[in-house]
Protein backbone atom coordinates (compact mmCIF):
# COMPACT_ATOMS: atom_id res chain seq x y z
CA UNK A 1 0.00 0.00 0.00
CA UNK A 2 2.73 2.67 0.56
CA UNK A 3 4.72 1.46 -1.78
CA UNK A 4 1.78 2.08 -4.45
CA UNK A 5 0.82 5.43 -2.30
CA UNK A 6 4.52 6.50 -3.11
CA UNK A 7 4.15 5.79 -6.85
CA UNK A 8 1.27 7.52 -7.55
CA UNK A 9 3.35 10.55 -5.54
CA UNK A 10 6.58 10.12 -7.92
CA UNK A 11 3.84 10.32 -10.59
CA UNK A 12 1.78 13.25 -10.04
CA UNK A 13 4.14 15.71 -11.08
CA UNK A 14 3.66 13.96 -14.70
CA UNK A 15 0.10 13.36 -14.88
CA UNK A 16 -0.16 17.15 -13.77
CA UNK A 17 1.69 18.37 -16.25
CA UNK A 18 0.79 16.12 -18.76
CA UNK A 19 -3.16 17.96 -18.61
CA UNK A 20 -1.56 21.45 -19.04
CA UNK A 21 -2.43 22.22 -22.58
CA UNK A 22 -4.23 25.52 -24.22
CA UNK A 23 -7.89 25.89 -23.95
CA UNK A 24 -10.23 25.98 -26.96
CA UNK A 25 -10.63 29.94 -27.15
CA UNK A 26 -14.04 30.65 -29.61
CA UNK A 27 -14.38 32.50 -32.33
CA UNK A 28 -15.05 36.34 -32.27
CA UNK A 29 -18.59 35.74 -33.29
CA UNK A 30 -19.64 32.48 -31.36
CA UNK A 31 -20.34 32.94 -27.59
CA UNK A 32 -19.14 30.48 -25.25
CA UNK A 33 -22.71 28.48 -23.01
CA UNK A 34 -22.14 29.54 -19.18
CA UNK A 35 -21.99 26.55 -17.00
CA UNK A 36 -25.44 25.50 -15.09
CA UNK A 37 -23.50 25.14 -11.97
CA UNK A 38 -20.13 25.10 -11.10
CA UNK A 39 -18.22 21.96 -10.00
CA UNK A 40 -17.22 21.83 -6.70
CA UNK A 41 -13.43 21.75 -6.28
CA UNK A 42 -10.51 21.39 -4.39
CA UNK A 43 -8.89 18.23 -2.74
CA UNK A 44 -11.90 17.02 -0.86
CA UNK A 45 -14.29 17.19 -4.04
CA UNK A 46 -11.71 15.52 -6.22
CA UNK A 47 -11.55 12.47 -3.71
CA UNK A 48 -15.55 12.44 -3.97
CA UNK A 49 -15.49 12.20 -7.45
CA UNK A 50 -12.73 9.32 -7.65
CA UNK A 51 -14.89 7.50 -4.74
CA UNK A 52 -18.05 7.89 -6.56
CA UNK A 53 -16.36 6.66 -9.72
CA UNK A 54 -14.81 3.54 -8.07
CA UNK A 55 -18.18 2.97 -5.71
CA UNK A 56 -19.99 2.37 -8.82
CA UNK A 57 -23.95 2.86 -9.05
CA UNK A 58 -26.24 3.97 -6.15
CA UNK A 59 -26.07 6.73 -3.44
CA UNK A 60 -22.96 7.68 -1.98
CA UNK A 61 -22.68 9.67 1.21
CA UNK A 62 -19.40 11.38 2.69
CA UNK A 63 -19.36 11.21 6.63
CA UNK A 64 -16.32 13.32 6.81
CA UNK A 65 -12.84 13.87 4.64
CA UNK A 66 -9.84 15.49 6.24
CA UNK A 67 -7.09 17.03 3.58
CA UNK A 68 -3.33 17.00 4.53
CA UNK A 69 -0.23 17.50 2.71
CA UNK A 70 2.74 15.33 1.65
CA UNK A 71 5.55 16.24 -0.01
CA UNK A 72 3.65 18.67 -2.59
CA UNK A 73 0.28 16.88 -2.79
CA UNK A 74 -3.12 16.84 -1.31
CA UNK A 75 -3.90 13.65 0.53
CA UNK A 76 -7.81 13.30 1.78
CA UNK A 77 -8.71 10.32 4.46
CA UNK A 78 -12.47 9.81 4.93
CA UNK A 79 -15.51 7.97 5.53
CA UNK A 80 -18.35 7.28 3.21
CA UNK A 81 -21.68 4.99 2.80
CA UNK A 82 -23.72 3.52 0.44
CA UNK A 83 -27.01 2.10 1.45
CA UNK A 84 -27.50 -1.36 3.10
CA UNK A 85 -23.21 -1.41 3.34
CA UNK A 86 -21.12 -0.23 6.17
CA UNK A 87 -19.38 3.35 6.39
CA UNK A 88 -15.84 2.77 4.47
CA UNK A 89 -12.44 4.77 4.61
CA UNK A 90 -11.31 6.04 1.82
CA UNK A 91 -7.49 7.84 1.45
CA UNK A 92 -7.16 9.84 -2.12
CA UNK A 93 -3.88 11.20 -3.66
CA UNK A 94 -5.23 14.47 -5.28
CA UNK A 95 -6.95 13.44 -7.69
CA UNK A 96 -4.34 11.24 -9.03
CA UNK A 97 -5.70 7.64 -7.31
CA UNK A 98 -7.69 6.22 -4.87
CA UNK A 99 -7.75 3.23 -1.93
CA UNK A 100 -11.16 2.55 -0.99
CA UNK A 101 -10.98 0.03 2.21
CA UNK A 102 -13.29 -2.70 0.07
CA UNK A 103 -11.15 -3.40 -1.74
CA UNK A 104 -7.88 -3.91 0.95
CA UNK A 105 -6.89 -6.52 2.56
CA UNK A 106 -7.18 -6.62 6.61
CA UNK A 107 -5.42 -4.38 8.27
CA UNK A 108 -3.78 -2.62 5.05
CA UNK A 109 -6.06 0.20 5.48
CA UNK A 110 -5.11 0.89 9.06
CA UNK A 111 -1.02 1.03 8.09
CA UNK A 112 -2.27 3.76 5.11
CA UNK A 113 -4.28 5.70 7.26
CA UNK A 114 -1.72 5.61 10.17
CA UNK A 115 0.77 6.83 7.25
CA UNK A 116 -0.75 9.47 5.73
CA UNK A 117 -3.97 10.90 7.69
CA UNK A 118 -1.94 12.61 10.19
CA UNK A 119 -0.92 15.96 10.86
CA UNK A 120 2.82 15.96 11.63
CA UNK A 121 6.64 16.55 9.90
CA UNK A 122 6.03 14.75 6.92
CA UNK A 123 2.13 16.59 6.82
CA UNK A 124 2.30 19.79 6.96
Amino acid sequence: MADLLARSLALMPAALIGGCGDAAVPAANQTAAAPARPAASGPAAAAERLVRQRAGTGEVRFEESHAFANNGAAIVCGVYSQPGRPHQRFVAVSDVDIWLESEMAPGEMDRAVAEFCRNGAANA
